[in-house]
Protein backbone atom coordinates (compact mmCIF):
# COMPACT_ATOMS: atom_id res chain seq x y z
CA UNK A 1 0.00 0.00 0.00
CA UNK A 2 1.22 3.84 -0.67
CA UNK A 3 -0.41 6.20 0.95
CA UNK A 4 0.65 10.20 0.36
CA UNK A 5 -1.39 12.59 2.27
CA UNK A 6 -0.85 15.87 0.44
CA UNK A 7 -3.16 18.04 2.41
CA UNK A 8 -5.03 17.96 5.75
CA UNK A 9 -8.46 17.35 4.42
CA UNK A 10 -7.16 14.09 2.87
CA UNK A 11 -5.26 12.89 5.82
CA UNK A 12 -9.06 13.47 7.42
CA UNK A 13 -10.94 11.69 4.82
CA UNK A 14 -8.76 8.82 5.03
CA UNK A 15 -9.58 8.79 8.81
CA UNK A 16 -13.18 8.59 8.25
CA UNK A 17 -13.19 6.33 5.34
CA UNK A 18 -10.98 3.77 7.99
CA UNK A 19 -13.71 4.68 10.73
CA UNK A 20 -16.49 4.04 8.59
CA UNK A 21 -15.22 0.94 7.38
CA UNK A 22 -15.41 -0.28 10.64
CA UNK A 23 -18.13 1.08 11.85
CA UNK A 24 -20.35 0.08 8.40
CA UNK A 25 -23.37 -2.50 8.97
CA UNK A 26 -22.93 -3.59 5.44
CA UNK A 27 -20.12 -5.95 5.46
CA UNK A 28 -20.91 -8.54 3.04
CA UNK A 29 -18.55 -7.46 0.23
CA UNK A 30 -15.73 -7.57 3.35
CA UNK A 31 -15.54 -11.46 3.75
CA UNK A 32 -15.21 -12.59 0.15
CA UNK A 33 -12.09 -13.59 -1.08
CA UNK A 34 -10.06 -12.56 -3.54
CA UNK A 35 -9.32 -14.09 -6.55
CA UNK A 36 -5.88 -14.23 -7.02
CA UNK A 37 -5.08 -13.42 -10.13
CA UNK A 38 -7.20 -10.28 -10.07
CA UNK A 39 -5.24 -9.21 -7.10
CA UNK A 40 -1.85 -10.10 -8.94
CA UNK A 41 -3.16 -7.90 -11.45
CA UNK A 42 -4.48 -5.08 -9.51
CA UNK A 43 -0.53 -5.18 -7.60
CA UNK A 44 1.27 -4.80 -11.32
CA UNK A 45 -0.91 -1.77 -12.23
CA UNK A 46 0.07 0.42 -8.94
CA UNK A 47 3.59 -1.24 -9.71
CA UNK A 48 3.41 0.14 -13.04
CA UNK A 49 2.27 3.88 -12.11
CA UNK A 50 4.36 4.02 -9.23
CA UNK A 51 7.29 2.90 -12.01
CA UNK A 52 6.41 4.77 -15.15
CA UNK A 53 3.28 7.35 -14.06
CA UNK A 54 1.47 5.19 -17.20
CA UNK A 55 -2.08 5.61 -15.61
CA UNK A 56 -3.61 4.27 -18.95
CA UNK A 57 -1.69 1.14 -18.93
CA UNK A 58 -2.65 0.79 -15.53
CA UNK A 59 -6.01 1.11 -15.99
CA UNK A 60 -6.26 -1.37 -18.51
CA UNK A 61 -4.36 -4.11 -16.01
CA UNK A 62 -7.31 -3.28 -13.30
CA UNK A 63 -10.23 -3.55 -16.05
CA UNK A 64 -8.40 -6.97 -16.67
CA UNK A 65 -8.78 -7.81 -12.62
CA UNK A 66 -12.49 -6.51 -12.70
CA UNK A 67 -13.11 -8.68 -15.07
CA UNK A 68 -11.66 -11.56 -13.31
CA UNK A 69 -13.23 -10.53 -10.05
CA UNK A 70 -16.16 -7.87 -10.22
CA UNK A 71 -16.60 -7.46 -6.74
CA UNK A 72 -12.87 -6.48 -6.38
CA UNK A 73 -13.61 -2.97 -4.26
CA UNK A 74 -9.46 -2.18 -4.25
CA UNK A 75 -9.77 -2.54 -8.22
CA UNK A 76 -12.17 -0.28 -8.56
CA UNK A 77 -10.91 2.19 -6.08
CA UNK A 78 -7.09 1.99 -7.91
CA UNK A 79 -9.16 2.62 -11.14
CA UNK A 80 -11.32 5.65 -9.80
CA UNK A 81 -7.61 7.08 -8.43
CA UNK A 82 -5.81 7.04 -11.70
CA UNK A 83 -9.00 8.42 -13.75
CA UNK A 84 -9.11 11.32 -11.38
CA UNK A 85 -5.07 11.31 -12.59
CA UNK A 86 -5.86 11.65 -16.16
CA UNK A 87 -8.98 14.39 -15.63
CA UNK A 88 -11.44 11.82 -16.92
CA UNK A 89 -13.92 12.53 -14.25
CA UNK A 90 -17.08 10.88 -16.36
CA UNK A 91 -15.00 8.15 -16.36
CA UNK A 92 -14.60 8.18 -12.78
CA UNK A 93 -18.13 8.81 -12.00
CA UNK A 94 -18.75 5.91 -13.67
CA UNK A 95 -15.87 3.98 -11.73
CA UNK A 96 -17.80 4.79 -8.44
CA UNK A 97 -21.26 4.02 -9.16
CA UNK A 98 -19.79 0.40 -9.30
CA UNK A 99 -17.90 1.56 -5.82
CA UNK A 100 -21.15 2.39 -4.59
CA UNK A 101 -23.57 -0.87 -5.95
CA UNK A 102 -20.81 -3.13 -4.41
CA UNK A 103 -20.86 -1.20 -0.77
CA UNK A 104 -24.14 1.22 -0.61
CA UNK A 105 -23.09 2.15 2.92
CA UNK A 106 -19.45 2.96 1.86
CA UNK A 107 -19.34 7.11 2.99
CA UNK A 108 -16.02 7.77 1.15
CA UNK A 109 -17.64 6.36 -2.14
CA UNK A 110 -20.78 8.94 -1.75
CA UNK A 111 -18.90 11.76 -1.01
CA UNK A 112 -16.24 10.86 -3.50
CA UNK A 113 -18.96 10.44 -6.21
CA UNK A 114 -20.84 14.01 -5.03
CA UNK A 115 -16.89 15.17 -5.26
CA UNK A 116 -16.60 14.26 -8.81
CA UNK A 117 -20.06 15.75 -10.09
CA UNK A 118 -18.71 18.74 -8.67
CA UNK A 119 -15.79 18.57 -10.63
CA UNK A 120 -18.41 18.14 -13.89
CA UNK A 121 -20.40 21.07 -12.68
CA UNK A 122 -23.31 19.19 -12.00
CA UNK A 123 -24.34 20.80 -8.37
CA UNK A 124 -27.62 18.43 -8.20
CA UNK A 125 -26.42 15.15 -8.50
CA UNK A 126 -23.36 15.93 -6.18
CA UNK A 127 -26.09 16.96 -3.77
CA UNK A 128 -27.35 13.99 -4.08
CA UNK A 129 -24.85 11.98 -2.91
CA UNK A 130 -23.66 14.59 -0.39
CA UNK A 131 -26.92 14.14 1.23
CA UNK A 132 -26.85 10.60 0.80
CA UNK A 133 -23.28 10.61 2.77
CA UNK A 134 -24.70 12.65 5.44
CA UNK A 135 -28.05 9.81 5.72
CA UNK A 136 -24.79 7.44 6.37
CA UNK A 137 -23.47 9.49 8.76
CA UNK A 138 -26.28 10.12 11.23
CA UNK A 139 -27.12 5.91 10.96
CA UNK A 140 -23.53 5.50 12.23
CA UNK A 141 -23.84 8.51 14.88
CA UNK A 142 -26.91 6.80 16.03
CA UNK A 143 -25.28 3.40 16.60
CA UNK A 144 -22.41 4.57 18.74
CA UNK A 145 -22.07 6.41 22.20
CA UNK A 146 -20.92 9.96 23.30
CA UNK A 147 -17.93 8.37 24.56
CA UNK A 148 -16.65 6.34 21.55
CA UNK A 149 -13.27 7.95 20.32
CA UNK A 150 -14.42 7.75 16.82
CA UNK A 151 -17.38 10.00 17.16
CA UNK A 152 -15.63 13.07 16.96
CA UNK A 153 -14.25 12.42 14.01
CA UNK A 154 -17.73 11.25 12.66
CA UNK A 155 -19.33 14.51 14.15
CA UNK A 156 -15.93 15.93 12.16
CA UNK A 157 -17.38 14.48 8.79
CA UNK A 158 -21.32 15.39 9.21
CA UNK A 159 -19.74 18.56 9.19
CA UNK A 160 -18.16 18.74 6.33
CA UNK A 161 -20.72 17.50 4.47
CA UNK A 162 -23.29 20.23 5.56
CA UNK A 163 -21.23 22.85 4.80
CA UNK A 164 -21.03 21.36 1.23
CA UNK A 165 -24.44 21.05 1.15
CA UNK A 166 -24.42 24.93 1.62
CA UNK A 167 -25.66 24.62 5.47
CA UNK A 168 -22.86 26.62 6.88
CA UNK A 169 -24.75 27.76 10.53
CA UNK A 170 -25.21 23.80 11.26
CA UNK A 171 -21.51 22.64 10.14
CA UNK A 172 -20.71 25.82 12.21
CA UNK A 173 -21.88 25.12 15.30
CA UNK A 174 -20.48 21.37 14.74
CA UNK A 175 -16.98 22.90 13.99
CA UNK A 176 -16.76 25.38 16.84
CA UNK A 177 -17.84 22.44 19.55
CA UNK A 178 -15.58 20.02 18.60
CA UNK A 179 -12.86 22.73 18.09
CA UNK A 180 -13.90 23.85 21.70
CA UNK A 181 -13.63 19.99 23.30
CA UNK A 182 -10.86 18.99 21.26
CA UNK A 183 -7.60 17.81 23.29
CA UNK A 184 -5.44 16.79 20.54
CA UNK A 185 -3.70 19.67 18.47
CA UNK A 186 -3.33 17.70 14.77
CA UNK A 187 -7.18 17.12 15.37
CA UNK A 188 -7.45 20.77 16.08
CA UNK A 189 -5.60 21.79 13.32
CA UNK A 190 -7.54 19.52 11.18
CA UNK A 191 -10.46 21.06 12.13
CA UNK A 192 -9.34 24.97 11.50
CA UNK A 193 -8.05 23.53 8.13
CA UNK A 194 -11.72 21.74 7.03
CA UNK A 195 -13.74 24.49 8.52
CA UNK A 196 -11.41 27.82 7.31
CA UNK A 197 -11.31 26.79 3.45
CA UNK A 198 -13.74 27.11 0.67
CA UNK A 199 -15.03 24.13 -0.85
CA UNK A 200 -13.32 24.51 -4.16
CA UNK A 201 -10.01 24.27 -2.58
CA UNK A 202 -11.14 21.33 -0.33
CA UNK A 203 -11.94 19.34 -3.62
CA UNK A 204 -8.69 20.58 -5.08
CA UNK A 205 -6.81 19.32 -2.75
CA UNK A 206 -8.62 15.88 -2.21
CA UNK A 207 -8.24 14.68 -5.67
CA UNK A 208 -4.67 15.97 -5.72
CA UNK A 209 -4.40 13.27 -2.65
CA UNK A 210 -6.53 10.39 -4.11
CA UNK A 211 -4.59 10.25 -7.46
CA UNK A 212 -1.47 9.50 -5.56
CA UNK A 213 -3.34 7.28 -2.91
CA UNK A 214 -3.08 4.05 -4.42
CA UNK A 215 -3.44 0.56 -2.82
CA UNK A 216 -3.08 -2.81 -2.99
CA UNK A 217 -4.58 -3.81 0.34
CA UNK A 218 -7.74 -5.86 -0.65
CA UNK A 219 -11.22 -4.38 0.64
Amino acid sequence: MMFKFKSLFHLLFYFISFIFSSCAQDVKNQNVRINLKAKQLNDSAVQFVINTNDYEKAITLLDKSIKIDTGYITAYSNKLSFQVALKKYKEAIETGKALIRLQPNGIEFCFTEGLLYELTADTSKAFEYYKHSLTITNKVLDTITDSNVKRDYILLNKAMILSFLNRQQEASVIYNELYTHAKDSIFKEIILDVMNKPKNQLIKEFFEGTASSISTKPQ
